[in-house]
């Protein structure tokens, strides 16, 4: 029987070569795993096909899924058209396709991941609002200054590129600040809460974060060329 480490306090067990109990039978935990959890409040018990049978009293027929491994070498998808041929009333499907079948589900189709989905739009207008208000600010306590390059020859394409250049230093020094903020989080709850970070994820947030940060700089531009550089002469 394998138990992941998070579950520990719940299942009442301490490591390996420990009692538990399911349905009345006693077994004893045999390997321990690590960063395996569950979204629901139910924690995942691995163990043989055969004990797993005989704990919950199924039929030979009641599995829901098998895993089959391959020899080294051999074609999965070749081995999987031949187990559908032969088995035409099951699904085979690979690691891939149940993989993303999972993350869909879990995603599009569960309140987790409707939560998720309405906790990081929420996040990108927050994100989008304070940024704006910032380099609306900033761009305000120097009209003076703007007006001035204005008034020496300076384009509408030049000064906005200024305000889009704070905007993207403020992406990036907000990001890194960020990125190490939740590695440090990471770290401290790699035991109670597993967090998978990947390297897409990581580039792709830093993406979202300089549009967001350009897309916010619209206001402070547009107050910019707005400007008359006749202020400069009237201080």
């Amino acid at each position: 029987m394998a138990v992941d480490l998070i579950y520990f306090k719940d299942l009442a067990v301490k490591g390996i070569g420990d009692r538990a109990e399911i349905n009345h039978t006693q077994v004893t935990i045999k390997a321990v795993t690590r960063g395996i959890r569950s979204f629901t409040t139910l924690p995942y018990v691995f163990t043989t096909f055969t004990s797993a049978r005989s704990l919950v009293n199924a039929e030979p027929g009641q599995g829901s899924f098998t895993l089959v491994r391959l020899a080294p070498g051999s074609d999965p998808e070749e081995i999987r058209k031949s187990l559908q041929a032969r088995l035409p009333d099951a699904e085979v499907v690979s690691h891939q396709v149940l993989r993303n079948r999972s993350h869909n589900y879990w995603m599009f189709e569960t309140g987790a991941g409707a939560g998720l989905i309405a906790g990081m739009v929420l996040a990108v207008i927050v994100g989008i609002v304070v940024v704006a208000q910032t380099l609306y600010a900033t761009t305000k306590e120097h009209l003076n200054e703007f007006a001035t390059l204005r008034a020496l020859g300076a384009s509408t394409g030049f000064l906005g590129t200024v305000i889009l250049w704070q905007a993207v230093l403020s992406a990036i020094m907000g990001y890194a600040l960020g990125i190490v903020v939740s590695q440090i989080v990471i770290y401290f709850l790699r035991d109670v809460l597993p967090i998978a970070m990947s390297f897409n994820l990581v580039w792709g947030l830093l993406v979202l974060t300089v549009i967001m940060c350009v897309f916010a700089a619209v206001s402070a531009i547009y107050k910019v060329i707005r400007i008359d550089p006749a202020v400069v002469f009237s201080r």
